[in-house]
């Protein structure tokens, strides 16, 4: 039986598609909402807000990897608007087991710890 639970986990880890996304030049929440718009697979409906994101992450988001650099200049600019989103990507990762997130601090290198 565990032997199916790893073989099942080693499919599921090599069919993630992993989005890279740098954050460095956004200025504005619609800016990041644009910039996952063109970088992500959201679809049409999409509503550029974090209560739609998070929607779209928890019930569609199927072998996503997010990860995403230059964090501290996005939290720099967008101050508590970073911050809720931060949280939020935190919370589908959580609700969803099949997308993680991974936050980078500009100029660093991926922890592994940060993955959720």
């Amino acid at each position: 039986m565990e032997r199916n639970k790893t073989a099942q986990n080693k499919r599921w880890q090599e069919s993630m598609r992993e989005y890279d996304i740098d954050l460095t030049d956004v200025e504005s929440a619609e800016e990041l909402h644009a910039l996952l718009r063109e970088r992500l697979p959201l679809p049409g409906y999409y509503g550029s807000n974090l209560d739609a994101l998070y929607d779209v992450l928890t019930e569609r988001a199927d072998g996503w990897s997010l990860v995403l650099s230059g964090i501290d200049t996005a939290e720099a600019v967008l101050g508590s608007y970073f911050g809720r989103f931060r949280r939020m990507l935190e919370h589908a990762a959580q609700d969803n087991p099949r997308f993680t997130v991974s936050f980078a601090d500009d100029g660093d290198a991926m922890d592994p710890k940060l993955v959720f």
